[in-house]
């Protein structure tokens, strides 16, 4: 979804919040569930330090790559929910 809104694919983002977490704290927390027996069947719940909505990313990602000299057409129009489930019914990668 991102790719596709940064290359002008997609004409807006969805309206929602977004916690991404850095993969080595997803690695390390793999490796620590694997050799600790407290963590055996149970659920964690990894939660980034920073929190934005998705056309923040995506404008994040198309800035820092702006600097290494590409240009990412990056729409700021916002969708919400209402139109994002209408849209999910005919947008496979939207659901």
């Amino acid at each position: 979804m991102i790719v596709k809104m940064m290359t002008g694919e997609q004409k807006g983002s969805p309206y929602f919040w977004n916690v991404p977490v850095d993969i080595c704290d997803v690695a390390l927390a793999h490796a620590r569930a694997l050799t600790r027996e407290q963590a055996a069947n149970k659920r964690f719940l990894l939660v980034g330090d920073e929190s934005f909505w998705m056309v923040g990313m995506a404008n994040r990602l198309a800035d820092s790559l702006e600097e290494a000299g590409y240009n990412y057409p990056v729409s700021r129009a916002t969708f919400s929910y209402p139109t994002m489930w209408m849209m999910s019914k005919f947008v496979p990668e939207i659901k």
